[in-house]
């Protein structure tokens, strides 16, 4: 989401996304991986409840994300070349729009399951965190490297 001028800063944000996009994908993987684990050993049925469900979806389309990025960077060829895999760049980046509002959702449905409620002495601060995610990041949204 970082809006870059020069080739050179271009090549730092693209850095920068690659090392945040991968802790990402292992944080958000590792943690979807933990949670059935436990669902398993204490025999508990999976994916019951909307939190589960568009976790499961923002898992996977995390998990697709990253690797349609990789390509992108790593075999450009695969997609006709740097000048041609512009335009994948651009539904790459409307996926991953898509993506975090789904790991937002997710998020907003966590907070108000009843193991959050129960379990943490002050709810309102997980809506203060989300809060002050989706303040950050939607500032930095521009609508023209939307347009595919």
């Amino acid at each position: 989401m970082q809006q870059r001028l020069t080739a050179g800063e271009k090549r730092t944000g693209l850095r920068w996304h690659r090392y945040l996009q991968t802790l990402a994908l292992c944080t958000v993987t590792s943690g979807f991986f933990v949670i059935y684990c436990n669902k398993v050993l204490n025999g508990k049925p999976h994916l019951t409840t909307w939190h589960g469900i568009i976790g499961l979806m923002s898992t996977v389309s995390i998990l697709v994300q990253g690797a349609v990025g990789a390509l992108l960077i790593y075999m450009p060829g695969l997609f006709g070349g740097h000048l041609k895999s512009r335009h994948y760049y651009r539904i790459h980046r409307v996926f991953g729009y898509a993506s975090l509002t789904a790991l937002w959702l997710a998020m907003a449905l966590g907070i108000m399951s009843n193991w959050f409620v129960r379990y943490l002495p002050y709810p309102w601060l997980g809506w203060l965190c989300f809060a002050a995610v989706l303040a950050g990041a939607t500032r930095r949204i521009s609508p023209t490297a939307i347009r595919l």
